[in-house]
Formats: C-alpha cells, structure tokens, sequence
C-alpha cells in the first residue's frame, strides 16, 4: 500500500511553522513543513528537490526549536526567491533553538550520493552550535548563502569536491563565535568569492579564524574577503597539503595572523 516512490520529485515549503498538522509533506490546502519536506527527500529514491512557496512571504524567516532532520541524499535544496544572489531567500533562525542544536545538517553517509548536492539562497542564523555541517558528502554546492552569528559558521568534514560560492560576494560566513569556516579531513574544497568575516560592520568578524583548515588536501580560497576575525585569517594545521590562497583580498582587522 502506500503512494509509489517517484525518484527526482520536488517537495514545496508552504508553511514557516517546524511541524505540521498532518502527516507528510502536502500540497495546498494542506501544509509541507521543512521539516516533512527532508523526510520526505530521505525515503524517496532522488535526487529530489525542496523549493519554498510561503504565501504573503518573500523572504521567509523560519523559526527553528529543535534539529531539523540530517539530510542523507542528493538534494537540489532551492531557498532562492528573487532568482538572483543578492540575498538569501529563505532563513533559518535558531536564537530560539535548544542547545546544542545545529542548523542545517548534510550528512550523506556515503562515498557515492547519487547525484550534485546544491544548496542555494539559504541563510542560518542564531544557532548555538555549526550553522552549516557537511560531512561524509560529495558533490556539493553552496551558493548564494550565509551563516551568520551562530557558535561556528561552516563546517566541512570527512568530504569531498565541495564548492562554497561561485562569483563575488556570493557567501558570506561573519559574525560567528568560533571559527567562520572549519574544514577537516577533506579534500577538493573550492571557496570562492566568499566573505570570511569583515571589519567594516560591527559584529561582522568571527571570533575564531575566518577559515580553520586541518588534515585536508587540494583546499582553494580564492577572491574571498577576509578580514575583522578574532583569530587568524586563514589558519592551516595538521597533515594539509596543497592549499592555496589567491587572489584573496585579506583585510585589516584579523586577531591573528593573515594566514598561519
């Protein structure tokens, strides 16, 4: 019994609340919460894809109390409303999250996800833990988003060809507590035109590193800005190889060095 699976199905966002009042993700009159819609991609043979369609809001804001869901597959993750990368479209607040709770999760738990993971117009924000993991993934994309003023901004781990940005000014990763990006053990990182703290708004810079590299091999940052962090601009530590830092523009402001 039971709808049959349809592999490549899109799930829409219609509702800001967390939880939904009916069971799974359904479209209008019902409700598809973000929560249902994750679920939902989990079970379902993907890639699949999660767009937003809130009405009366352009620029939804969604409180979040508790993790969302990891999610374990290909995704094309779309939050972007107005088409372009001049702001995010769609953001997750956690200042009223539980402790401990982290923002958005990719966790593939494979070495073959079954397709490009692309996670576009999203912002994280407010949560006491990484706003953004990606870990034991491949193939994926970050663009045209942000992870601002939680515990710790990106965090990269145990993955593989992951590409953060990919024209100016199309990430920006400022004012966290700890370390804006963390990278570890991972390799083929690309981060591009990102904004890695800055000095020139108050409470823009990391309180760590604008960017933490350990134990990772072939790691580019290219014409990103870095600058106004508590720590080093760029730190590289442990067994890293191949890292290159280029055509960056390291501003004044960082606590540190600019790269270490």
């Amino acid at each position: 019994g039971g709808a049959t699976p349809v592999p490549g199905t899109t799930y829409t966002v219609n509702t800001t609340t967390q939880t939904g009042s009916d069971a799974g993700c359904v479209a209008t009159p019902g409700d598809c919460t973000l929560t249902e819609a994750i679920n939902a991609t989990n079970t379902n043979p993907g890639p699949d894809t999660i767009t937003f369609d809130i009405p009366g809001n352009t620029n939804p804001v969604l409180p979040i109390t508790t993790e969302l869901p990891t999610i374990t597959g290909a995704i094309t993750f779309n939050a972007s409303t107005n088409g372009d990368c001049f702001g995010v479209g769609v953001t997750l607040d956690g200042t009223g999250a539980v402790p401990g709770a982290r923002g958005f999760v990719l966790d593939q738990q494979s070495t073959d996800p079954g397709g490009l993971t692309s996670i576009l117009g999203l912002g994280v924000t407010g949560f006491r833990s990484d706003g953004i993991v990606i870990r034991n993934a491949r193939d994926v994309l970050v663009d045209c988003s942000s992870s601002r003023a939680n515990a710790a901004g990106v965090l990269i781990r145990d993955a593989t060809d992951i590409t953060l940005g990919t024209q100016s000014d199309s990430v920006y990763i400022v004012g966290n507590t700890n370390d804006g990006l963390d990278i570890r053990n991972s390799a083929r990182v690309r981060v591009i035109g990102a904004h890695l703290g800055t000095p020139y708004f108050a409470g823009y810079g990391n309180g760590g590193s604008g960017a933490w590299v350990t134990d990772s091999t072939d790691v580019h940052i290219h014409a990103s800005r870095i600058g106004g962090n508590g720590g080093d601009g760029v730190a590289v530590y442990g067994n890293s190889s191949r890292v290159r830092i280029y055509a960056d523009y390291i501003m004044v402001g960082n606590g540190g060095d600019a790269i270490d």
